[in-house]
């Protein structure tokens, strides 16, 4: 039994936790199955004002069974007794059912002769079956596990990458390359430069810079507990079911599946613990460089925030932490270094054209920023200085962020939302298309586009 498309669901009373020794609390665990809401339309799951604490973290476990509210006094909620609460037990699985358009079938075409004459004996004629035209299907998305599998990647990490200058392996005993998101373009440009490694949280989602603030502020607490919105949608032909919340959406994982928000957990584990490099002998020889697009020019004014977050989580043990933040929609191709974060590079670019091409062996939409960051952290001339040669002029400087978004100032980026929106979208029992942003809270603006 799964939840509704449209209705809107927050998980709220969390359960005690079953071991005193957990350094986090355990988003997963299975308490005794409740009956499962059914939400009437316009009706809001909202937390529970109660949780139990995990007692030796003290933190809250950010995933549990709901509680139920009326949202603005509509339709009360029922309660069907005897079904499984879905986002804690396995349960049925909904159904896959195209929900898509489909290419109307042509109309059947009948072969008429002409009208015999009234003397000639009528004969009787065979009619043609007509030529079927089969639908147009929408398919299933890939879940993030496929994409893992599927996706594009650099099969010979020992040859020399050009926008490397050497090969990726080589790269990748000195750096350890992790995706901030926004979008799935990010994880898609490392694995094509052949320095992917183990999958993280923000690999195949959407996620803003806000949310990355908060996840480093409060280990994840919110990853799972926002109000997320689930909506059934078809996107570029493919079939998919969003979950989306104000400040991130999943695309490609079912959080109403418990073994899916147990593999998502696994990754936020292995996120924070990167402090540690535990795959090397020297667990602090490599340097960690952090890649974030952002989704709109305004979330550049959050580098600093985020660039002084993960020093402070990652730096603890001792490695050496790097941030770049890529914007798109900009007239101009290059680095922007900051005077005061040392390690923090601002990278703009003209908009990447085109939907993302999963099976290919091209270039990965931000391949230049990427292997820029990589060559300066390992010292590269080319990363120390335009043309990689003296007197040819020096990158870009600021002192704040601030300086490259508040107009007036010489560097002063173009508005944009390149990262905000998805794209137009069919919605499940929609008449027409519309746009459709990355989060929560721009209904206003997911409006049919006709010459879109």
């Amino acid at each position: 039994m799964a939840l509704q498309s449209g209705y809107q669901y927050v998980p709220s009373d969390a359960h005690a936790m079953g071991r005193s020794n957990w350094a986090i609390a355990d988003p997963i665990g299975q308490p005794k199955a409740k009956p499962l809401n059914v939400l009437q339309p316009g009706a809001q799951l909202l937390p529970s004002p109660r949780s139990f604490m995990n007692p030796a973290a003290g933190l809250i476990d950010p995933i549990a069974n709901f509680g139920t509210k009326p949202m603005n006094s509509l339709q009360p909620v029922l309660m069907q007794p005897g079904v499984q609460n879905p986002w804690l037990s396995s349960g049925p699985q909904r159904s896959q059912s195209a929900r898509g358009p489909t290419q109307g079938c042509a109309a059947t075409q009948v072969l008429t002769q002409s009208r015999p004459q009234a003397t000639e004996a009528l004969k009787p004629q065979a009619i043609p079956a007509a030529i079927p035209i089969p639908e147009r299907k929408p398919v299933k998305a890939m879940l993030s596990e496929e994409l893992e599998t599927q996706m594009g990647q650099l099969k010979d990490r020992s040859t020399p990458h050009v926008a490397l200058g050497r090969s990726p392996e080589e790269v990748s005993e000195h750096i350890q390359v992790v995706s901030l998101g926004c979008s799935c373009g990010v994880k898609m440009t490392i694995r094509r430069l052949g320095l992917d490694e183990a999958t993280m949280p923000l690999d195949w989602m959407r996620s803003s810079s806000k949310g990355i603030v908060n996840w480093l502020q409060d280990d994840f607490r919110d990853y799972f507990r926002a109000p997320f919105h689930r909506v059934d949608l078809t996107f570029r032909d493919v079939d998919m079911t969003v979950y989306r919340c104000p400040t991130h959406s999943f695309w490609h994982d079912d959080l109403e599946e418990a073994e899916s928000r147990k593999k998502l957990w696994r990754r936020v584990q292995r996120f924070l613990a990167l402090d540690r490099d535990m795959d090397k002998p020297d667990p602090l020889s490599r340097s960690l460089l952090f890649v974030r697009l952002t989704c709109t020019s305004a979330e550049v004014m959050d580098s600093e925030s985020i660039y002084t977050l993960l020093q402070q989580r990652f730096e603890k043990s001792g490695r050496k932490v790097w941030l770049l933040v890529i914007q798109e929609e900009q007239d101009r191709v290059g680095p922007i270094l900051h005077s005061g974060c040392e390690r923090l590079i601002i990278w703009v670019k003209p908009i990447t054209a085109g939907p993302l091409d999963i099976g290919g062996t091209g270039p990965g939409p931000y391949e230049d920023a990427v292997a820029f960051a990589c060559r300066r952290i390992l010292q590269d001339p080319e990363g120390l200085m335009p043309g990689g040669k003296a007197r040819l002029g020096t990158w870009p400087e600021v002192a704040s962020t601030a300086d490259i978004v508040n107009p007036g100032g010489p560097l002063h980026l173009k508005q944009s939302e390149a990262g905000l929106w998805c794209g137009m979208v069919l919605r499940q029992n929609a008449p027409e298309k519309t746009m459709f942003a990355a989060f929560e809270g721009y209904s206003e603006r997911e409006i049919p586009y006709p010459n879109t």
